[in-house]
Formats: C-alpha cells, sequence, structure tokens
C-alpha cells in the first residue's frame, strides 16, 4: 500500500452523520410547504430515539416544526461543533449569545457579543 493511499491511517472519516441528513430533510421540507415529507424525517429520527411509541402521528405546522429542529439538532448533536453553525444559519446566534452573555460571568460577556459576524 502506498503511503498516500494509507495517509489517514487506514481510518473512515464522516461528513455527515445519517442523523444530520434526515434532519436537514426535515428542514427544507417544512421550509417548502411539504410537512408530510417532514414528518416522515423527523418520525425517522425519533423512531432510532425512542421506538414506534415516540414518533409523531399529525403533522406539525411550520413555525413548530421549526422549534422542533432548533431544540432537537441541540439535543442530536451535542458536543459536536455544529451549533454555532446552526444559530447563524437560522440568524439568532447575536441575539443567543446576548442571552449567555447576560446569565454568565465576564469572560463569557467579553470580546464574543462585539463580533461583527454574529450580527447577521
Amino acid at each position: 500500500m502506498s503511503q498516500a493511499a494509507d495517509a489517514d491511517g487506514g481510518l473512515d472519516i464522516y461528513v455527515f452523520r445519517y442523523a444530520d441528513v434526515w434532519l436537514m430533510l426535515a428542514e427544507s421540507a417544512s421550509e417548502n410547504n411539504d410537512p408530510t415529507t417532514a414528518l416522515t424525517a423527523v418520525n425517522e429520527i425519533r423512531k432510532r430515539s425512542f421506538g414506534a411509541t415516540g414518533v409523531f402521528t399529525a403533522n406539525l405546522s411550520k413555525e413548530d416544526m421549526a422549534s422542533y429542529l432548533f431544540k432537537e439538532r441541540a439535543v442530536e448533536f451535542y458536543g459536536e461543533g455544529q451549533r454555532r453553525l446552526d444559530l447563524i444559519r437560522w440568524g439568532k446566534l447575536y441575539n443567543s449569545v446576548k442571552t449567555a452573555a447576560a446569565t454568565e460571568d465576564a469572560f463569557v460577556a467579553g470580546p464574543f457579543v462585539q463580533l461583527p459576524a454574529m450580527r447577521h
């Protein structure tokens, strides 16, 4: 085996987790007014975690689905470094940091509140 072929040590790396693909599908379907597809995608994640009794049986409104996905992505990808990108995409980063800064110590409230990229 050549050195270039073995540069990763033989380990597989992931680009997207399976749950991320389902949640992206649910988010895009919901945003495009397709609640049935969004519900199917969300239920795939819920069946994995809660079994058949944990699935939603009725479509959620667009607002309720967005709220659910916001929370579900926080739980599903806890500690994986995706939350900041989600907050930027949803336009919630600035307010989230301001809220955290108001409840945390001075270290957290420091320079992070002033970053221009957070005002999008």
